[in-house]
C-alpha cells in the first residue's frame, strides 16, 4: 500500500533482500556528526512506520468492534459498548507495540533514505561509521553534506487513500449494526430486571437477619450461623445466570435455614421441655413449652409457682426442679436463656421459689421466641422465591411476546 504519494519513492515499503547482512547490527555512532545529520531523517521515517501501524490498529479495531456486535446477536452480552471499547483499545495497543517492535533499524533507514537519489551514500557512511581512514572520511563528509541538504518533508506522512476507503466502509458498516434492532436485548433486559429484583430481595433479608441477630434469645453460634447462611445466598445470588438458579439456591437456603431452625429449636426449647418433663409436676409445663402455646406456658407457671409454695412437697420439688434446671443448663450453649435458668436455679437454691418461677418463665418465653424468630427469615425466604419467580414469569411472557410478533411481521 502507498504511505508516502505516488511523487515520491515508496520508503516505507518493506526492503528486499539486503546486499549485506547489516539490519541486525548495531551501529556504535562513533562519529557524532554522522549520527546529528541522520537522526532527525531516521525519527521521520519512524514517525511514517508508526503512523501506518496506528492507521492499521485503528482499523484492525473497528473490525474488532464489529466482531463483538456480530457477536452479540447470537449470545446476549451485556455491557456491549464497554466490552467493545475495550477490546478496540487492545487491537490499537497490541499493533502500536508490534508497529514499535518492527520499527526500521538504522541501515533499513539509510537503505530507505538512498532511495530519494542518494546513491547509497548514508548506507556506506554506516557501514564504514567505525573506520577513520582517509577514503572513510571523505565518504563521510559527503553523506553529512547531502543529508544536510535534504528535505525531510520529503518522506511523507499521508495516509493512503486505501486505508481511507477502508476506513469509511467499516465506519458505515458500525452505523448500520448500531441501526438493526438485536433480538437478543430483551434477554439482556430481562437479566438485568432479575438482578434488581434480587437485590431488593436480599436488601430485605439482610434487614431481617440485622433484627434477629439483636433478639437476646439466640446465641452468638446461632447468630454467626444466620449470619453466614446470609452472606452465602447473597453471594450466590450475585452470581447466579438466571432466575433457574436463583431459585435453585432459595431452595439451598431454605434447607439451611430449616436445619437451623430444627437445632435452634433443640438448644432452645428441645433440651429444657426433655428435663422438664422428667417430673410430674412439670409435665404440664414441658408440654407447653414443646406446643409452643404461650396461653398454656402461663397456666402452668401458675401452677408450678403454687405447688412450689403450697405443696406438701415444696422442698423436694424445689430440689428436683434444681436439679433439672442445672441438667438443662450443662447441656446447653452460652446466651440469655441459660443466663435465666441459672437465676432461675440459684433462686431456688436460696429458697426464692417465687422469683425462680418467674426467671424460668422469662427463659421459657426466650426459648419460644428464639424459635419463632426464624420464622421471619423462613417468611422473607418465600417472599424472595415467590418475587422472582414473578419477574421471571413476566419476562418470558415478554419474551414469548416479542417472538409471536417477530414471527408475524414475517
Amino acid at each position: 500500500m502507498k504511505l508516502f504519494g505516488r511523487q515520491e519513492p515508496q520508503v516505507n515499503k518493506k526492503p528486499g533482500k539486503p546486499r549485506r547482512k547489516l539490519d541486525s547490527k548495531k551501529v556504535n555512532w562513533k562519529h557524532s556528526d554522522l549520527k546529528d545529520a541522520f537522526t532527525p531523517i531516521k525519527r521521520r521515517i519512524d514517525m511514517a512506520h508508526m503512523l501506518k501501524y496506528l492507521t492499521l490498529g485503528v482499523l484492525s479495531a473497528m473490525g474488532v468492534i464489529l466482531l463483538v456486535i456480530g457477536l452479540s446477536f447470537l449470545i446476549p452480552i451485556e455491557n456491549l459498548r464497554q466490552y467493545s471499547l475495550g477490546a478496540g483499545l487492545f487491537t490499537v495497543t497490541l499493533v502500536l507495540v508490534i508497529g514499535w517492535i518492527k520499527r526500521p533499524t538504522v541501515y533499513e533507514a539509510a537503505r530507505m533514505t538512498d532511495k530519494f537519489g542518494l546513491n547509497e551514500k548514508v548506507l556506506t557512511a554506516c557501514e564504514l561509521d567505525d573506520r577513520d581512514d582517509h577514503m572513510a572520511g571523505m565518504q563521510r563528509a559527503d553523506a553529512i553534506v547531502t543529508l544536510s541538504k535534504f528535505v525531510k518533508k520529503r518522506i511523507s506522512l499521508r495516509i493512503p487513500k486505501s486505508y481511507g476507503i477502508v476506513f469509511l466502509a467499516l465506519s458505515l458498516v458500525l452505523v448500520l449494526t448500531n441501526l438493526i434492532p438485536n433480538p437478543l436485548d430483551h434477554v439482556i433486559q430481562g437479566k438485568k430486571e432479575l438482578r434488581a429484583e434480587i437485590e431488593e430481595q436480599l436488601y430485605e433479608l439482610k434487614e431481617i437477619e440485622e433484627e434477629l441477630a439483636a433478639e437476646e434469645a439466640l446465641t452468638e453460634e446461632q447468630r454467626q450461623e444466620l449470619a453466614k447462611l446470609v452472606d452465602e445466598l447473597s453471594e450466590q445470588l450475585k452470581n447466579t445466570g438466571g432466575y433457574k438458579e436463583a431459585l435453585k439456591e432459595i431452595s439451598k437456603a431454605e434447607d439451611s435455614l430449616a436445619a437451623l431452625t430444627d437445632k435452634i429449636r433443640e438448644e432452645s426449647i428441645g433440651k429444657l421441655a426433655e428435663q422438664l418433663g422428667s417430673l410430674e409436676e412439670t409435665q404440664a409445663l414441658a408440654q407447653a413449652l414443646s406446643d409452643r402455646s404461650p396461653a398454656e406456658l402461663e397456666n402452668a407457671l401458675e401452677q408450678l409457682k403454687e405447688q412450689l409454695e403450697q405443696a406438701e412437697h415444696k422442698d423436694e420439688l424445689a430440689e428436683s426442679l434444681q436439679e433439672a434446671l442445672e441438667r438443662a443448663i450443662e447441656s446447653m450453649t452460652d446466651g440469655e436463656i441459660k443466663n435465666s435458668l441459672a437465676s432461675a436455679s440459684n433462686s431456688l437454691s436460696s429458697g426464692q421459689t417465687g422469683a425462680a418461677a418467674e426467671q424460668l418463665g422469662d427463659a421459657m418465653k426466650q426459648a419460644i421466641n428464639a424459635s419463632n424468630s426464624m420464622g421471619d427469615a423462613k417468611y422473607a425466604l418465600q417472599q424472595m422465591r415467590s418475587s422472582i419467580a414473578r419477574a421471571a414469569g413476566e419476562f418470558q411472557y415478554a419474551q414469548g411476546s416479542g417472538n409471536s410478533s417477530g414471527q408475524n411481521s414475517n
